[in-house]
């Protein structure tokens, strides 16, 4: 078993950590990353796919399954429009951004290692 799945602590400092290592790259790796944001759609679909956001589960509060469903909706809100060039990286970490209050998402349904679903 990981030390971070052991206790609540050292899980939250390997988030920390993970999440430090990763601002370090996106300044220190050299490449350049899709932050341009077109306004209009493209004029072809490649792919879609849709799937049942809200279901029962045992023991699952239905209100952080509706949260879910927001946080889904802020996450696709600073997708949407990005263009992605020859060459650039698609992060979904950097677009997305921390999920926390104050930008805009709220608990919702995750799976923690150390205390399972919540």
């Amino acid at each position: 078993m990981l030390l971070s799945q052991r206790s609540p602590v050292f899980f939250f400092l390997a988030v920390w950590s993970k999440r430090l290592r990763r601002i370090a790259q996106w300044h220190c790796d050299g490449r350049s990353y899709a932050l341009e944001r077109r306004g209009t759609m493209l004029p072809f679909r490649i792919k879609e796919h849709s799937s049942r956001l809200l279901r029962s589960y045992d023991g699952i509060d239905r209100q952080l399954q509706i949260n879910k469903v927001h946080n889904l909706k802020c996450a696709v809100a600073r997708l949407n429009g990005i263009v992605i060039k020859p060459g650039e990286v698609f992060s979904f970490y950097r677009l997305i951004g921390w999920p926390n209050r104050y930008t805009g998402y709220r608990p919702g349904v995750e799976r923690h290692p150390c205390t399972g679903w919540r």
